[in-house]
Formats: structure tokens, sequence, C-alpha cells
């Protein structure tokens, strides 16, 4: 029995409380040419949600770290530096198009959309009969 009282009396008295770290760390975030965002501290250990970063006509598609990813959170555990990438929207791509007409009319350039249909005009010279467009010595079908 008195071993028993001094075990309870033990467990009573003692209270176990977990370490605390508060080492701290920075993250910095490299947005690769999208709008900068601040650096944060955090408590090591921490899982964080990273930032979603903007870039005009490009869709952002994770974070790097050390070259692997992509990531959207992460357990930090020391300093550390994320690097953003992203993907063209391809509905932004424009083109622009111009002619050398090779001695004909002239014909204005043309602004096209990536993917887009163009039907190319036909130059006329007096004296010759147009028979195509060429790109880089290559005949280009008329569309």
């Amino acid at each position: 029995i008195f071993c028993i009282l001094i075990c309870i009396s033990f467990v009573v008295g003692c209270t176990m409380t977990p370490p605390t770290n508060t080492e701290k760390f920075i993250v910095s975030f490299d947005a690769n040419g999208g709008e900068p965002i601040e650096s944060i501290e955090v408590v090591s250990g921490k899982v964080i949600a990273l930032p979603i970063p903007t870039k005009e006509n490009y869709i952002f598609t994770g974070w790097e770290y050390e070259g692997e990813g992509p990531y959207y959170q992460y357990e930090i555990t020391e300093h550390m530096t994320f690097k953003a990438t992203w993907t063209i929207k391809v509905e932004t791509l424009k083109y622009s198009i111009t002619f050398d007409t090779n001695g004909g009319d002239n014909i204005s350039p043309l602004e096209v959309e990536f993917k887009s249909e163009v039907k190319l005009s036909v130059p006329t010279r007096r004296g010759y009969k147009f028979t195509g467009w060429m790109e880089e010595d290559q005949i280009v079908n008329q569309t």
C-alpha cells in the first residue's frame, strides 16, 4: 500500500510538458517574374500553406524547392527559398505576320492569335502571276 501511495503521489504531483521549439526560419519566395512576395518568419516544424503569386498571362503551377515540386504547402525546417513555376496562357499569345510581296502591292501586317486560322491576302504585280507565299524557302499553302 505504501508503494501505491508513493506512486500515486508521484503521478499526481508531476506534469509532463512537451518540449517547445522556438527556433524560427526565414522563408523567402522567388516569384520568377511574378508579383513579388514578402519573406516570412516561421517557427521550425510548422506546415505552412504557400502563397499563390500572380503573373500576367501566366498560370501558377506551384512552388519548387531545391529543384523539386510542385509544392503548395511545406513543413519548414530551415531557412528556405521557394521558386514559382508558371505555364503561359496560350490564348494570350499573339503573333505579327509581315509580308514581303517581292515588288507587288503592299499588304499590311496582321496580328493573329495563337492557333487562329488566317486567310493570306493575294498580292498583285504587273506582268506576274502570284503562285503562293514562302516562309524560309518553303512554300506555304494559302488558307
